[in-house]
């Protein structure tokens, strides 16, 4: 018998070499769960099914039920808690979690709610590409930049008020959706555009947009969002044109001022070209 004392010792100082398999992980689904609800709920029961038949204590009887309760109401209480991560869940899904703006995914969820109802009310789609971004962010960094759309997201989501849905699609880009009663587009539009730009020293952020008049351009979401797309990087694309050009024009000015009047006509003919 003295022998399993020094073995017990050596069976303690083995176990420090051993892996704790409990903190590799926690089961939290499947039948352990229920095992404890169950087994009591299961003993609960049987212990009323026997009352029926043997008359037993008043007190067997009263924890029986008591434990029946108890189960009752941590079913609630889980159920409470799965419903709590659920809707956690949906609004991360759901959300940008840089601006809070609502996402892609949202954005194409409420367009084909809309687009959906039998008469659908007249919506403005924008979708917005700001231009200087990237130049910001190489000089100031990536924290300036965040921050920088921030600002610009929340001033975006001031525009429609509380009828409209700003929305951040990834990178650079916004959307708004803003529903159009009174028809009054442009003056939403100069507002949008206005909200997502800012200046500083060394700096100027605006935006390229495309738009479409929902239900009157397009009647699904996926050819609304094609639309837009393709006005807004035309309107890119015109913008860059110009620049070029008038660059171009201005060097022309100062190598041959002779040539000065003739300069708008030949900018005209370029970007018809």
């Amino acid at each position: 018998i003295d022998i399993l004392w020094p073995a017990s010792l050596l069976l303690i100082a083995s176990s420090a070499w051993v892996g704790d398999r409990r903190r590799a992980g926690i089961e939290t689904e499947g039948k352990p769960l229920l095992a404890v609800p169950a087994i009591c709920a299961i003993v609960s029961i049987a212990i009323l099914v026997y009352d029926h038949f043997t008359r037993l204590s008043v007190v067997a009887v009263a924890l029986a039920a008591a434990t029946l309760l108890a189960v009752i109401v941590r079913l609630a209480t889980t159920f409470r808690e799965n419903r709590r991560l659920y809707e956690l869940t949906r609004f991360e899904a759901t959300t940008d979690a840089l601006t809070g703006l609502g996402n892609r995914r949202k954005l194409l969820t409420d367009l084909e709610r809309a687009l959906a109802a039998s008469r659908p009310e007249p919506m403005l789609l924008m979708i917005f590409d700001l231009d200087g971004f990237k130049g910001y962010n190489d000089t100031f960094g990536h924290p300036a930049g965040d921050a920088l759309l921030i600002r610009l997201g929340a001033k975006l989501a001031a525009v429609p008020g509380p009828t409209g849905v700003a929305y951040r699609l990834g990178g650079d880009e916004f959307c708004l959706i803003v529903p159009m009663a009174d028809g009054n587009t442009e003056l939403v539009i100069d507002r949008a555009c206005e909200a997502l730009r800012e200046r500083g020293e060394g700096f100027n952020v605006g935006s390229s947009f495309g738009a479409v008049l929902l239900p009157e351009e397009a009647s699904d979401a996926a050819g609304a969002l094609h639309v837009a797309d393709e006005r807004l990087y035309a309107q890119k694309h015109s913008r860059r044109s110009s620049g070029t050009i008038d660059a171009l024009l201005e060097a022309l000015s100062l190598r041959e001022p002779d040539l000065l009047p003739h300069l708008d006509s030949v900018g005209s003919l370029a970007l018809e070209t």
